[in-house]
């Protein structure tokens, strides 16, 4: 039993229907994917026979799948922007992963996951990065001792932030200054 063209083509056509209404760039998606094609998303409506339909949705699923791959990416790529944009603006204070991704309203696993796609330094590498950076300058100011320093930026303790800072800069946070 197959099924009758006529059912595919509107079977099709329901697909495209959705895509272009549901879809926030659902016409500029349809334009790309049959951007070869003189015909265009029309060419399902002149089919004559199933196998026609069938490579008709294949094109379209492939493009379909690409473009929201791309809005996902650039969702992604947006979404980890505006996380570094917070750890910046709150560096003074200490940051976790639990404690950033509930101001974003998202799992830590979540949050976790888009810095890891970015391909990026991860979570706390950013953090740490962020926090020496900073440190870094107060240090070179002068006017705070290295315990305030760790304290001003979150850390548990000044031996936790000199072994932190070495590590990042492969100098403890005197040396440094020096």
């Amino acid at each position: 039993d197959q099924i009758p063209l006529s059912s595919a083509v509107d079977l099709a056509a329901s697909i495209l229907y959705m895509a272009l209404n549901l879809l926030p760039n659902g016409q500029d998606i349809l334009r790309d994917s049959f951007a070869g094609d003189e015909e265009g998303y029309r060419r399902l409506y002149r089919s004559r026979s199933l196998a026609d339909v069938i490579n008709w949705l294949q094109l379209f699923s492939q493009s379909l799948y690409q473009a929201l791959s791309r809005n996902y990416n650039s969702y992604s790529h947006q979404v980890v922007n505006e996380v570094k944009a917070y750890i910046r603006q709150h560096i003074r204070q200490k940051l976790t992963l639990n404690a950033v991704a509930s101001a974003f309203n998202f799992s830590s696993n979540y949050l976790s996951h888009l810095f890891s796609r970015e391909g990026g330094p991860s979570f706390v590498e950013y953090i740490t990065e962020c926090k020496v950076s900073a440190a870094k300058e107060s240090l070179l100011d002068g006017r705070k001792k290295v315990y305030e320093i760790a304290q001003e930026l979150g850390f548990d303790s000044a031996f936790y932030f000199s072994k932190v800072f070495k590590k990042a800069t492969g100098y403890a946070p005197r040396d440094y200054v020096r």
